[in-house]
């Protein structure tokens, strides 16, 4: 008798992810993840341009090309009463006191559950947050350029490297 398919499951939870900002002013400021007051919308990290341009001949021949920027945005969302917007307030006007200081940041974000962890090197403040008074309670983005975005999705399935060969899942395919 064969095994029944057992579908993959696990969890996901935003308590186990953390942002810290370091940077001139601050050395280590939670900008992100439990007791942060935190939008439901949480921490986004997003690169700046596609990491390859394919091109295509007029024959069908094929040329890809790889971008070597690794430039992006990282946007922190806080709710308007999170006692982390007065923090980086100060920064935000710390910083702009000096254009040699500017752009310094670096922000790591961590899924300790997963082992995810980004590290953006070179952020700089984009601007200062919208701000509304309404009836309900908005909330903040602070979004950063990034100079450099370094990334390591967790623990999933481990893929070996050696030279010349590829060893993944599938089985090793030369390279």
């Amino acid at each position: 008798m064969t095994n029944p398919y057992v579908p993959e499951f696990s969890t996901y939870s935003f308590m186990d992810v953390t942002a810290v900002l370091y940077g001139p002013g601050v050395n280590g400021l939670t900008i992100g993840g439990p007791h942060s007051a935190s939008a439901e919308e949480g921490v986004t990290v997003t690169l700046s341009e596609e990491t390859n341009t394919q091109t295509i001949g007029a024959d069908g021949s094929v040329m890809n090309s790889l971008h070597a920027s690794r430039a992006g945005t990282a946007t922190f969302r806080l709710l308007k009463t999170s006692p982390v917007n007065q923090g980086l307030m100060r920064v935000y006007n710390y910083q702009r006191t000096q254009s040699n200081i500017w752009g310094l940041n670096t922000i790591v974000i961590r899924d300790v559950a997963r082992e995810d962890l980004y590290t953006c090197q070179g952020c700089a403040f984009v601007r200062f947050p919208t701000n509304a008074y309404a009836k309900l309670g908005n909330t903040l983005e602070w979004e950063f350029h990034v100079s450099v975005v370094d990334a390591s999705l967790g623990w999933g399935i481990n893929f070996e490297f050696s030279e010349g060969t590829f060893q993944g899942p599938a089985g090793g395919v030369t390279v």
